[in-house]
């Protein structure tokens, strides 16, 4: 169960969106403005787009050298550091923390040195070097607590009982679970050791509190969608079952398992499935089904062992310390024989020489030992990276599965709009963008949201937006658009507790909102931000929205006033098109000019499109936007929704 947590040490990361950080770099006049945006934008993509999070960071670095800026080259350094280590670049990921950690160290930075230390240790747990791994977690342990960094301390206690659990040493593990547990009733810093305390008690054959503390982590996994957590607690339920003869209980957790880590090469994950299954097949006396699973267990070892060899990496570091030493030794001998010329001075020199010789001739003969597996060692470090990379765009991949299961299927729209498309081109794997639909009765309802951020951010905003949308509509029962607007804002207020105003927050959402009556061939729309386009008569007719957001203090403010949203009530003819969108097509830079695409252009397109057919428009659409951007990268989520009426 590899649940240890990295230390990112630098710039808080800005909730807003990744255009604006652009934006605002692009007007930047000072160098700690550059270093500061570029680090902001670098931690943006840290977790989920490591390559573009150094290209940031890179900027940083290059400008904070040119300023001496230390404190932001140790933390380029931690970036770079961190983005090797997710994309399984074990030793770039170390040499870049070493490079940190002096950059610290030369300014006594504490918190940063404490931080960096916790890192190296991730490091060494990878290389299952766990002695070193605790060693470094005890001492940035006592730094953070030196400086009342309570939210470290905490990181570096789980991460102890996790490497005692990983090495067996469930006393030791036990001591640190029930200290991190005191350390959060005295300084109210939670994180959460259920998995942990689940193997200890299975360990002692404690099977009902086993399965309450794999319960309780199943549930916290599932809340913070910690699909890996998630899977080391279904495992340990199925062991719970698998001791109390409830096999197939046990087999039905190990094909959740099976599911997840096979979505997300969670590998370590699939070991522990087959090896179950073949010890449960075993007591079903089933033994041609065990004898297949533990097969399956030993290549898939196999395998994993061969893209584990660490020993690269250990010598590297052993050598990194070694050369400073060398490097200390060889400036005193010059000393000596730059100030003394008599004997004894020369026969210092011989003598560190012979030993040079004699250095020289060890490392010869233990360049020659390991010849024969450099080639291997070096194959196996460009599976690991592979390997890495996989697993990361494997979970956000899974990520995009739940997303795209709010969405509704565009083929259940046709059945009540037959001459309709969705163009829905997110940015990332992941979008802040989503669609909306419900029938009520006669009556469609259909909303474009276009939620704060994109990527990672913006779909957790997206998926919290489509639970208001669904509480306003269909429990609370309203449906007038002006009304389903103040609602879901009064919605998403609450659930992101910026009631108080403290922080200032107004992450939310834009939304156009359409309620469509065939019956009376009438739409009422109501929107933040977001207009949509009625066509008829051949012209573009835009239908404006309200010009605030859902979300933040700001509406609230004017909801208590004398503000409310307004619906618009517009009457439409068989074979009028209606246009809903949200601003990433139109806001995108291209075009011979490398200008943003205006409202203007984008109406004359729409018109192009009135007269043809569905698919044919979508595609005129698609193919405009590609050859727009041309070689700029797309900035935002895009969403176009046309229908017939």
């Amino acid at each position: 169960m590899s649940l240890v947590g990295i230390s990112f040490l630098g710039h808080a990361q800005d909730k807003h969106a990744i255009d604006s950080l652009t934006t605002c770099l692009a007007h930047c006049v000072t160098d700690s403005s550059f270093i500061d945006i570029n680090l902001e934008l670098s931690g943006e993509f840290l977790f989920n787009n490591p390559d573009s999070a150094i290209v940031y960071a890179r900027r940083s670095f290059e400008r904070a050298q040119q300023i001496q800026d230390t404190t932001n080259i140790a933390e380029c350094y931690n970036v770079f550091g961190i983005a090797g280590t997710i994309q399984g670049k074990y030793l770039t990921g170390l040499e870049n923390f070493q490079q940190s950690l002096e950059w610290y160290r030369l300014i006594d930075h504490k918190r940063g040195i404490a931080s960096i230390v916790n890192n190296i240790g991730v490091i060494y747990g990878y290389m299952d070097n766990y002695d070193e791994s605790i060693k470094h977690y005890r001492e940035s342990y006592n730094i953070s607590l030196e400086l009342d960094d309570f939210n470290g301390s905490a990181l570096n206690l789980f991460n102890i009982a996790t490497d005692f659990l990983e090495v067996k040493q469930y006393d030791s593990s036990w001591h640190y679970v029930q200290e991190l547990e005191q350390f959060q009733n005295l300084h109210e810093q939670y994180i959460s050791p259920a998995p942990i305390k689940g193997e200890l008690f299975l360990y002692e054959e404690q099977v009902d509190s086993a399965r309450h503390w794999f319960e309780i982590g199943r549930t916290e996994s599932l809340a913070d969608e910690d699909f890996h957590q998630l899977t080391a607690c279904l495992s340990g339920l199925a062991e719970v079952d698998m001791l109390e003869g409830l096999y197939d209980n046990a087999l039905a957790h190990l094909k959740e398992v099976e599911d997840i880590s096979l979505a997300n090469e969670f590998n370590e994950s699939l070991l522990d499935v087959y090896d179950l299954k073949s010890k449960i097949f075993s007591k079903q006396f089933r033994y041609q089904e065990a004898l297949d699973f533990k097969e399956q267990y030993l290549t898939l070892r196999s395998e994993l062992d061969s893209l584990n060899n660490f020993n690269r990496v250990s010598e590297l570091n052993a050598k990194y310390e070694t050369e400073k030493r060398d490097r200390e030794l060889a400036e005193i001998t010059a000393q000596m024989a730059a100030g003394e010329a008599n004997k004894k001075a020369r026969d210092r020199v011989l003598l560190v020489a012979g030993l040079c010789v004699l250095f020289v001739i060890g490392m010869m003969l233990f360049s020659i030992i390991r010849k024969r597996r450099t080639n291997r060692i070096l194959n196996n470090q460009n599976s690991q990276i592979l390997l890495q990379r996989q697993k990361i765009l494997a979970s956000i991949n899974y990520a995009k599965k739940i997303q795209n299961s709010i969405l509704i299927p565009e083929e259940r729209i046709r059945t009540h709009l037959p001459e309709s498309f969705i163009y829905f081109r997110p940015k990332d794997i992941v979008s802040g963008d989503f669609y909306w639909f419900e029938q009520i009765g006669e009556k469609l309802l259909i909303a474009t949201v276009d939620c704060t951020g994109h990527g990672v951010p913006g779909a957790f905003m997206s998926l919290i937006a489509n639970n208001k949308l669904n509480k306003v509509v269909n429990e609370k029962g309203i449906h007038e658009p002006s009304l389903v607007l103040a609602e879901v804002h009064k919605e998403i207020v609450h659930s992101l507790n910026q009631e108080t105003g403290i922080d200032n927050s107004q992450d939310g959402m834009d939304m156009s909102l359409c309620v469509i009556d065939r019956a009376t061939n009438s739409i009422e729309f109501a929107g933040a931000q977001n207009p949509i386009i009625i066509v008829k008569d051949g012209k573009a007719h835009e239908i404006k929205a309200d010009s605030l957001s859902l979300g933040g203090t700001i509406l609230s403010n004017k909801l208590n006033g004398s503000f409310h949203f307004s619906t618009k009530k517009i009457s439409f003819e068989a074979g009028n098109m209606l246009f809903m969108f949200t601003d990433g097509f139109v806001d995108q830079f291209g075009g011979t000019e490398n200008k943003k695409l205006n409202k203007s252009l984008f109406r004359d397109l729409i018109l192009e499109t009135y007269e043809q057919n569905i698919e044919h428009a979508k595609s005129k659409l698609e193919s405009f936007f590609k050859t727009w951007c041309g070689d700029n990268p797309q900035i935002d989520d895009v969403l176009i929704i046309g229908a017939r009426l």
